[in-house]
């Protein structure tokens, strides 16, 4: 006799939507700031202070007392970041201090190192001011239109701030940064005017 057939199984029933996600990683509470691609300098530490970690640092900034503002400045062409516990100016200097740097040796390890900030957190400024970094590479431009060149730099540590512009073919111009001989900067434009003395320039192309 033979045996009867066993009860067909239901067949599979098939899940339809969307699987179910993975859960969330943990982040941590305090999220690193995004690495900017633009820096300030904001000077260059030149010297130790005292037997406690300070550092003296000659300033590139109209506003030094600013930096007390700062919870984090970048030290050095990797722009690694340091805690700023304090920031006082001193004369022609500004101190600092920073944790981590407890003694004169370890301030050593930061002599000659540039300080950096985001461009970021850059403070505004009024409409007729501006900052050093905002003036590289804008066009230098004659007061008759002719074109003279671009800002290739700008020299902060001379009794007047000097331009220099960069000519092509020929031999690089330093323009004292006052306004007799620079009227105009126009940050939007990206072009700089220069009213130069004779002589500064080629003037063979100058009109009288």
């Amino acid at each position: 006799m033979s045996k009867p057939d066993p009860p067909s199984q239901p067949p599979a029933k098939r899940r339809y939507g969307r699987p179910k996600a993975p859960p969330h990683p943990v982040v941590d509470a305090v999220t690193p700031e995004p690495t900017p691609t633009d820096w300030v300098v904001v000077g260059r530490i030149v010297a130790t202070f005292g037997l406690k970690g300070d550092v003296k640092l000659a300033p590139q900034t109209d506003f030094p007392e600013r930096l007390a503002a700062h919870k984090i400045l970048y030290l050095g062409p990797e722009h690694r970041s340091l805690p700023l516990v304090s920031a006082r100016v001193h004369g022609t200097v500004v101190l600092l201090r920073f944790a981590g740097i407890d003694d004169i040796t370890a301030a050593e390890g930061l002599r000659h190192l540039v300080v950096s900030i985001p461009a970021t957190k850059v403070a505004p400024l009024n409409p007729d001011q501006f900052y050093v970094h905002d003036l590289i590479g804008l066009r230098a431009v004659h007061v008759n239109g002719h074109d003279l060149g671009v800002i290739a730099d700008v020299y902060t540590n001379t009794a007047q701030d000097l331009l220099v512009v960069r000519q092509p073919g020929k031999a690089e111009v330093l323009v004292p940064l006052v306004k007799a001989l620079v009227p105009q900067v126009d940050i939007a434009a990206r072009v700089v005017t220069i009213d130069p003395p004779g002589g500064l320039f080629d003037e063979d192309w100058i009109e009288a």
